[in-house]
């Protein structure tokens, strides 16, 4: 857990958002951080629309990320889960920072979920919730990154929902972070290990 901390620190979350703001045009208003004991972080921004704006918060929303630990000392698979939260009014797609945040965080099981809630009108007062295609999430995701990953879709089009769940094909050793024998299963093989790690995720993802 101290190499998780150390991994996803409230500086590299800070990092993170402040890039996925500027992904979507946006401004940082507030920056507000809490580190929790023993473990996990949340970063909250406040961002706007333009550079020059009094209530802008209320333009663009806000970028949240929190880390949560699953740490017990009884069991042998210690993980961390990171999630990012974007809610935006802006012209720029949220799933915009998918990107970014496949090239900066290490992604072994991700769930994302995208939701249209606003709309507007167009000249014959037709209601518009959508100002961009979507076919699917996994459709803004580079082809390098999905390809390591079975993936799983469950959308709702018509009410504008949409959900992917993927997971990776194949997971080796230095995917895991590495602790010492004084903390990991004594005597446990790593292969033993790695199929611990692997089962739990196809659990995770399949939904047993």
């Amino acid at each position: 857990m101290q190499e998780l901390d150390r991994r996803y620190s409230a500086d590299f979350l800070i990092t993170l958002l402040k890039n996925s703001t500027e992904l979507i045009g946006a401004q940082v208003l507030n920056i507000s951080t809490e580190l929790y004991e023993p473990h996990g972080t949340s970063v909250t921004m406040l961002v706007a629309e333009q550079k020059n704006t009094v209530l802008g918060h209320l333009d663009k929303s806000h970028l949240t990320v929190h880390t949560y630990a699953d740490l017990r000392p009884s069991h042998p698979i210690c993980s961390l889960r990171l999630d990012f939260d974007l809610a935006s009014c802006g012209s720029v797609t949220p799933l915009a920072t998918l990107p970014l945040l496949f090239d900066q965080v290490a992604c072994h099981l991700v769930t994302i979920d995208y939701r249209m809630r606003g709309y507007s009108r167009d000249a014959d007062e037709r209601l518009i919730f959508n100002d961009h295609p979507i076919g699917s999430i996994l459709d803004f995701i580079p082809g390098d990154h999905l390809s390591r990953y079975n993936c799983c879709n469950s959308d709702l089009p018509d009410h504008n929902l949409y959900h992917s769940k993927m997971v990776l094909k194949e997971m080796k050793r230095q995917d895991l972070v590495p602790v010492s024998k004084e903390i990991g299963s004594v005597g446990e093989s790593r292969e033993l290990e790695l199929n611990r790690v692997q089962e739990q995720m196809k659990i995770l993802f399949e939904g047993l």
